[in-house]
């Protein structure tokens, strides 16, 4: 069977073996604001396969805290979605909460507030 190169991409950035788990989420970052919507579409597939691990890393889980600041609304808005469903209030440290109402972009740090 031939693999979509979404296949291929989430496959390499969500199993390879020779990068952390934090280098993983920089990539996937910078998928979430890539140009093309398909690219940012398997980020976020990426994004959700790794959840748990995000959850249970508090230096993982502010670092894609960078995500709510995605240059395209949709990534933008994927995130916040996420951070509202899929985290719980344990999840939401003094950390996590500093550098959202430390965003420099305004919708970021009113998102911090709510």
């Amino acid at each position: 069977m031939i693999m979509s190169w979404r296949s291929k991409l989430i496959k390499n950035v969500s199993t390879s073996k020779s990068n952390s788990t934090l280098n993983k989420q920089h990539r996937l970052v910078k998928l979430a604001s890539h140009e093309i919507l398909s690219v940012r579409e398997a980020a976020r597939t990426m994004f959700l396969q790794i959840l748990d691990r995000i959850r249970s890393n508090d230096r993982i889980s502010r670092s894609l805290l960078r995500l709510l600041e995605a240059k395209w609304d949709d990534s933008r808005e994927f995130a916040q979605q996420v951070f509202n469903t899929q985290f719980t209030i344990e999840d939401w440290t003094p950390d996590v909460m500093v550098s959202i109402c430390d965003s420099i972009r305004d919708d970021v740090r009113q998102f911090g507030r709510d």
